[in-house]
């Protein structure tokens, strides 16, 4: 997936994997770019829609099962923690992605 075209030799920024989105440096000119802040919160919103859509099925499944909710919510804590990285990943498969450059 092709992130960002470089400003400086206008080469073609290439992401592979989520947890290299966050920080990204051309392979051509060695320019360094990272995520804006405008992007970060778009990506903690996307974190907190899907936590409350998750618990809101965590608990339905809960009381349709008899489990206890904190239970099911376990998980959910756990799955939080990659979820930041994962809706960035998200924003820049759909080109939302705002960078700035560090030098």
């Amino acid at each position: 997936m092709q992130v960002k075209k470089c400003e400086r030799c206008g080469h073609g920024i290439n992401i592979t994997k989520p947890n290299e989105i966050q920080e990204i440096k051309c392979s051509h000119c060695n320019r360094e770019y990272i995520i804006t802040s405008k992007t970060k919160y778009m990506g903690f919103a996307i974190v907190i829609i899907s936590i409350f859509i998750f618990s809101f099925f965590a608990t339905a499944i809960s009381t349709l099962l008899n489990i206890s909710a904190y239970t099911l919510l376990l998980p959910l804590i756990a799955l939080s923690f990659f979820m930041f990285n994962w809706s960035l990943y998200l924003l820049a498969k759909f080109n939302k992605v705002d960078y700035k450059t560090i030098s």
